[in-house]
Formats: structure tokens, C-alpha cells, sequence
């Protein structure tokens, strides 16, 4: 394993340190339980209550904290953010050495870059582009058409359809599924027929997308992922929605078709958001919100209620159904 001097720790997250810059790191570990040779953080209050005891070798914390740390301190404006810097020094992964698996099923007319992994029993289609550190973990199918840019992973039994861009930087986690055809039907006496989708997706850099999620193909335009958006695992996306730069969405939600959703909005796990809908940038939905109209608005939207015996909550939605009082003023 690696280790570094706080002194260059420090360098690489702009820290002041207070206490031995030669102390030497061998690790990051949460802050209850680090050892005199490692190094934790602390980035909520809730947490606080645990650094007067910690054990660790130094601290990554706000300046307004470091009175009580009773090591070595590395003071920083964003605590969170500077141990994820830090984290990746210490971040175990495989070796990746390029070439194609031997196993793999690769058409003639693919282009490949030299520098790309491909893996065992993969599949690549037709006029494929792989660019150039680009690896593919076994078992991934990339159907005819698809062109992916520089330095994306693409995890195991993952899935891409026909014709889907994938730009530069993108991770793309196992068992996902992007590009197949959006859930488009016609209604004719009593009988439903499928839509040809007739789009694609584009997935912008820098995109994080977890395991087993599917994002749709568009119907006739293309469903659209804009730079640095991270999905979580088991998200639906469907046809025509267009999620905006820097935006986080968690598990288990799921996106109607022809949504826009703005930039760096923050969407809480199971939500569920309508179809032809717009929200707005800097929207924040909390957990198991119902989205059933635009939002113009940025701020913090609501909707369900937390966990209570079901007798109080019968009682409670007999008050949400409740006509608004009028006041006095409104009254006149």
C-alpha cells in the first residue's frame, strides 16, 4: 500500500496543518475507529460528538472544529470533499491492460483503440468507435452504431443499444441497460401498438450511471444526460427526457417520458416524477416525492409523509383533504 507525508497530503487539498507535517498516512478510515497511522474526516455535526475520542493519526476538518481535535489537523473549507480527493490515493482497483479478450465477438468494420480493454465475451456490433483508454468489462454487448469516447468503463453485463453516443469519461455500472426502446404505445379500441422509437440517447462527459438503470431511447428526438449527472442503481429514465448538467438522482426513482429536468438539482430516492413536465435548476426533491406538475421554482419540494401507525396517517389524510379556511380578510 502507498503512504504519504501530511505534508503532501495537505499539498493536494490545499490544507492547513496543525501538528507534525512529516506524520506519515497509511490509510483513510472512518472516524470512529482510525488508527494513530490513518486518516479520517469529519463533515457533519452529527458526527462531532465522536472526534474528542478518535484515534486517528489526523483529522480533515473545518477550521471551526479544530479546537477539539485531539490529533493532528488538516483544515479545509469542504472536509467532504477533500478526503474524496484524498480517498483516491488509496483506491484499490485491477490492473487494466489493453487489448481485446480473445473470447470477445467483435465485428470487422468496429474501430478500437489501441489503448482500450476489452473484455471476455463481449460483443460489438457493426461501425462501433471505442476510444482510447476505454475498457470494457466482460460480458458487455454494444450493439451496431454506438460510438464511445475516452477513458469510460463499462462494468460487467452492461448493455448499450444501437446508435447511442457516449461521450468522454462516462461510467456506466453493471447490468445497466441504455437505449432500448422507450415505452411508447398507441391506444386503438381497446388495443395498445407499439411506437417505433425512432431517437437515440446521448450520455454527455463525465456521466456516473448505476447498476441495473435503464435510460430509453428517445421517440423521435433524443432522451439527453448532460455533463457530470450521477444516476444511481435502479433508476427508470424514460424516452425524450433530458436531465440537466451536475444534477444527482437517487435509487429506485423513476422519470416519465418528455421531462426536462434542470441543472444541479438533487432528486431524493423513489421519487417519482410525471411525463411533459419541466423542473427548473437547483431543484432539491426529497425522498418518495410525487411529482405531478412543472416546478418554476428553485427550493426544497415535499410530498407523502413519513412512517406513522396507519390510524394516525388515515387521520392525517382526512386533514390534507380539508378546504383551506378562509381568513378573516379573505372572508370580506
Amino acid at each position: 500500500m502507498p503512504t504519504f507525508t501530511l505534508q503532501a497530503i495537505a499539498e493536494k487539498i490545499s490544507a492547513k496543518i496543525v501538528g507534525d507535517p512529516k506524520k506519515t498516512i497509511t490509510q483513510v478510515a472512518p472516524l470512529y475507529r482510525a488508527t494513530a497511522t490513518e486518516l479520517t474526516y469529519l463533515a457533519h455535526n452529527s458526527y462531532r460528538k465522536l472526534l474528542s475520542n478518535t484515534s486517528a493519526g489526523a483529522v480533515i476538518l473545518k477550521e471551526e472544529n479544530a479546537k477539539d481535535c485531539p490529533t493532528i489537523a488538516l483544515i479545509v473549507n469542504n472536509p467532504e470533499l477533500a478526503f474524496a480527493t484524498i480517498a483516491r490515493l488509496f483506491e484499490k482497483k485491477p490492473e487494466i491492460k489493453p487489448g481485446v479478450h480473445p473470447t470477445a465477438v467483435i465485428d470487422p468494420s468496429a474501430e478500437i483503440h489501441p489503448t482500450a480493454s476489452i473484455g471476455a465475451l463481449c460483443v460489438i456490433g457493426e461501425n462501433v468507435v471505442i476510444g482510447e483508454q476505454t475498457v470494457l468489462h466482460p460480458q458487455v454487448t454494444v450493439e451496431q452504431g454506438v460510438t464511445i469516447g475516452q477513458s469510460c468503463e463499462i462494468h460487467a453485463h452492461a448493455s448499450i443499444y444501437h446508435d447511442v453516443t457516449l461521450k468522454d469519461r462516462v461510467v456506466i455500472e453493471s447490468g445497466a441497460v441504455i437505449g432500448r426502446d422507450g415505452f411508447g404505445m398507441a391506444q386503438h379500441e381497446g388495443v395498445f401498438h407499439r411506437i417505433p422509437q425512432l431517437g437515440s440517447v446521448i450520455i454527455n462527459n463525465d456521466v456516473w450511471i448505476g447498476a441495473n438503470s435503464c435510460i430509453d431511447r428517445g421517440a423521435i428526438d433524443n432522451t439527453v444526460i448532460e455533463t457530470g449527472v450521477k444516476i444511481d442503481n435502479l433508476v427508470q429514465i424514460a424516452h425524450n427526457v433530458r436531465i440537466g448538467a451536475h444534477t444527482v438522482i437517487a435509487g429506485c426513482t423513476g422519470i416519465a417520458g418528455s421531462t426536462v429536468i434542470g441543472k444541479h438539482c438533487l432528486v431524493g430516492g423513489s421519487t417519482a416524477i410525471g411525463d411533459h413536465l419541466t423542473i427548473c435548476d437547483k431543484v432539491i426533491l426529497t425522498g418518495c416525492a410525487m411529482v405531478t406538475s412543472s416546478i418554476k421554482t428553485p427550493g426544497i419540494y415535499s410530498s407523502g409523509t413519513g412512517l406513522m401507525p396507519n390510524r394516525d396517517w388515515l387521520r392525517a389524510v382526512v386533514r390534507f383533504k380539508r378546504p383551506k379556511r378562509k381568513s378573516a380578510e379573505e372572508a370580506d
